[in-house]
């Protein structure tokens, strides 16, 4: 067992006591960068009905590590590098959690939640997240436009792969060639988009 996985779980150890105690609880962000992943995945399950998913497999247990969750994969330093969830009844929105998306997940490489019934707008950030490689967010109901990334900050994304067809979106940000250095693959079909944005 690596020192910083003992030393993430007598954290965390001491984090649940704290907080089912009466004395004020502590962050878990002053245990370490990968808790601080912990709570963003905390909060997606909250605002994505998490009870709800059709497997949500050591979710939220008490002093469970977060890397043994179902979906989430991480690296050897703990960090969440992958988070899977497709075709997994995940309701509402990604909206509210945009900034903890693009402040904390700093390793993310693959984020694939297609086939849910999440709405609302693409949080423009995801598409900044500096390792991303693969972004699949297709089968879903996120209408709209898709919120701008700024342009002038993609050629300092990784990503290679952008799935997003089969929502609602009606308008694209401007062309995605911004990322024309790494990107190989994108789908935008069967959306709402005018004719133009398809050639």
């Amino acid at each position: 067992v690596s020192t910083q996985s003992t030393g993430f779980f007598v954290c965390l150890v001491f984090y649940t006591l704290s907080i089912t105690s009466s004395s004020t609880p502590s962050s878990l962000s002053s245990c370490g960068p990968w808790t601080e992943e912990r709570e963003v995945l905390v909060s997606l399950f909250a605002s994505t009905s998490g009870s709800n998913w059709f497997n949500s497999s050591r979710w939220l247990e008490a002093f469970s590590d977060h890397c043994k969750w179902f979906g989430v994969t991480c690296n050897a330093d703990l960090h969440v590098i992958k988070l899977s969830l497709p075709f997994n009844q995940l309701t509402g929105s990604l909206s509210p959690n945009s900034s903890l998306f693009l402040d904390r997940l700093q390793y993310l490489e693959e984020l694939s939640l297609q086939g849910n019934k999440l709405i609302g707008k693409i949080p423009g950030s995801l598409f900044l997240l500096r390792k991303l490689r693969v972004l699949d967010l297709s089968n879903n109901y996120f209408d709209g436009i898709l919120n701008d990334f700024g342009s002038s900050n993609a050629s300092k994304s990784s990503i290679e792969e952008i799935n997003l067809s089969s929502n609602l979106l009606s308008q694209l940000p401007e062309p995605f060639s911004a990322f024309q250095d790494t990107l190989r693959v994108l789908n935008i079909s069967n959306n709402l988009l005018p004719y133009s944005a398809l050639i």
